[in-house]
Formats: C-alpha cells, structure tokens, sequence
C-alpha cells in the first residue's frame, strides 16, 4: 500500500490565468484563454503526488466565495482535500501572459490576516488526520505566528525540517520531510 501524503497550505489560491494581447498602462485589456486552478505550496504538492499516483489529502484554510470557488476547483480537479473554514476570503492570484511581449506578469496578494482561533483548527486538523508523510509548503498569511515555518516550535509534530522534527514525527508514527517553501504560480 502506498503511503499517505497530508499537505497543508495556510494561505491557499484560486490561480487565474490569462494570454493578452499587449499589457498597457491605464486600458481595459480584454484577455483570452482564461483559466481557474486550485493553488498554493501544499495544494500543488498534492497536485504533484495526484498526477504520480500516489495517495494524498491536501488541508487548505478557506474562506468566503474564493474559498468555496477553491473547494469547487480542488473536487473538479479530483483532489482529495478538507477545507478548514476562516473568516477571511481565499486570495485569488492573477497571471496574465503579455503575447506581444512574450512576457508574463503575475500579481499575488498576501491572503487573508488569520485570527488565533483559525491557525489552532489548522493544527487540530492536521494531528486528526491519518498521513505517512506531512509536507508543510506555501506562503505564511498575515496573523500566522512567526515560528510556524517548517522545523519551527509551533509546527505540529510530523511537519518541519528532517532534522528537527524526526524524533517527534517519529513519536506520533509520522515521518517528516522538508517543507518546501513554494509561491503560487
């Protein structure tokens, strides 16, 4: 049986991309070819683990309509994941490829600030969840604590760097692996 990968993204995207014409300062530019994909670090690593065949569940902090749009993309797409609601709205980043140019521009806001209560259901989540490996990765969103990266304090065992956090990914039956620290796309 193929081991169990859990990802967790705390500032997940909806990814919109698009082709242009001509990028131009202060005109309307129309866009063709317009796509919407579930984004973020751990969202694209379960992409990833998907697409090799291997078993996943990405854990994802969701909010408003963005965050309903990105569970929609994330079943559409096939991908088993658990949404953790919040407050705020899932951020939406936006590519547009400049044809003329041959040059791509890519604007991704910060997310949405996390509230106490919200990054502690994150953690909840994540040590109520079965998983072999626990793979950490994307950007931090405004109000997560700063030692939540991976290897740090406040990672729930089983997350961080291979060398912190073995003996506690090894207590609870986890292994770990390095977060990577990805940006959405």
């Amino acid at each position: 049986m193929a081991p169990r990968i859990l990802t967790i993204t705390l500032n997940p995207t909806v990814d919109v991309a698009a082709d242009a014409p001509a990028v131009q300062p202060v005109r309307k530019i129309r866009t063709t070819n317009e796509s919407f994909d579930p984004g973020g670090g751990g969202v694209n690593v379960s992409r990833v683990l998907q697409a090799l065949g291997g078993e996943t569940l990405a854990l994802v902090l969701a909010g408003g309509v963005t965050g309903h749009l990105l569970a929609e993309l994330l079943t559409e797409a096939g991908l088993p994941h658990r949404a953790i609601p919040i407050h705020g709205r899932t951020r939406m980043s936006h590519t547009v490829h400049d044809l003329a140019a041959g040059l791509e521009y890519r604007f991704v806001p910060e997310g949405p600030a996390l509230e106490a209560g919200e990054w502690q259901a994150a953690l909840a989540a994540l040590e109520n969840e079965a998983a072999d490996w626990v793979v950490g990765s994307g950007s931090l969103p405004p109000g997560a604590p700063a030692d939540s990266t991976p290897g740090r304090r406040a990672s729930p065992p089983g997350v961080g760097s291979a060398s912190s956090s073995i003996p506690r990914a090894r207590r609870c039956g986890r292994r770990s692996m390095p977060g990577a620290r990805g940006r959405s796309r």
